[in-house]
């Protein structure tokens, strides 16, 4: 009976080991930095980052429209460095901002996660159609003008997108 209980020891150890293992190479841990996601996501907030090995291809599937992602980007004069956002469109995707509304390739984006009080309804952007090998994000807070997505930075590369968030 020994010999059993030592094996189912050796066993559950090797389990706990390869699950720690996993965990440390697939998912992380991020600190949402300020309001620019609320009120989906608010300041100070944990979030889990599931991260692929084979960026963009992340863990749950390939990038999509609506998927909040966390991406690193460095800007001049600041001490963060690492980002969420939500992406709007894909390489190759037609993109504006008429109204406050998003438009992809001439139709309204159904942004149900917004609230009118994040809502920036004066704002417009001309149509780009986004490069290859980048994501149109944006910010759920479109009130501030600060926010770090693509209308202060342009089209994200691809390769800074590090993961998805799963709520």
């Amino acid at each position: 009976m020994w010999v059993i209980e030592k094996y189912l020891k050796y066993l559950i150890g090797f389990a706990i080991l390869w699950g720690g293992l996993f965990a440390y190479r697939s998912c992380g841990c991020a600190k949402v930095q300020g309001n620019f996601m609320s009120p989906s996501y608010i300041s100070d907030q944990f979030v889990m980052v599931f991260i692929g090995k084979n960026r963009p291809q992340t863990t749950g599937g390939p990038v999509e429209i609506k998927d909040v992602v966390f991406y690193w980007y460095k800007v001049p004069n600041s001490r963060e460095d690492g980002y969420l956002a939500r992406v709007v469109g894909l390489p190759g995707d037609r993109v504006a901002v008429k109204n406050g509304d998003v438009q992809i390739k001439g139709v309204n984006l159904p942004e149900e996660y917004l609230r009118p009080e994040v809502m920036n309804r004066g704002q417009n952007m001309p149509e780009i159609v986004v490069p290859r090998d980048t994501y149109f994000l944006l910010c759920d807070n479109r009130r501030d003008v600060l926010a770090p997505d693509s209308r202060r930075f342009g089209p994200i590369p691809v390769n800074a997108v590090w993961g998805k968030i799963k709520k």
